[in-house]
Order: structure tokens, then sequence, then C-alpha cells
């Protein structure tokens, strides 16, 4: 949907990667309501991004970023905890 979106210097599209949980019995469950981060996969880097690349994983918070469709956000480098 986005193949040809390019950020804003200092920005990036993420696909949010969304956590599971699978009980003992088999049963998987949505994320938990109360995690406080999200994962998300680089999709698109805007320049002057240091240390991340396209494919990369990212850690941000549960509100970071402009929510797009279909699971993207737009996250300002600054809003990211890490790369995984």
């Amino acid at each position: 949907m986005f193949e040809n979106f390019k950020p804003s210097v200092k920005k990036m599209l993420v696909k949010i990667v969304e956590s599971e949980m699978t009980t003992e019995s088999g049963i998987i469950l949505a994320a938990d309501s109360d995690e406080t981060f999200r994962r998300g996969c680089i999709m698109a880097l805007g320049r002057d991004c240091e240390d991340k690349k396209v494919g990369d994983t990212v850690i941000f918070g549960k509100f970071a970023g402009l929510p797009l469709l279909h699971g993207y956000v737009i996250l300002d480098e600054k809003e990211t905890y890490g790369v995984e």
C-alpha cells in the first residue's frame, strides 16, 4: 500500500507487528492491553536516520507516532527505544 512512500527527514514508516500470547492449552490470545510498548518492522526511512535500516525491528511506545491504515505508523526517529 505504501510502496512509493518516502518519509520526511528523521521519520520512518513502520508496519506494526502484533504480539500474541499462547496459553498452555494452545489458545492464542491478543496482546495484553497494558503493554506499554509495541514492535514494528521498518518499511521506509527518511534521510538522516542513524543506526537503522529498512527491515530492522524497532521498539516504540504504545501511543507513539501517527497511525495510518492497515497497521502502519509514521514514527519520528526519537520516538523509538531501540532496534531488536
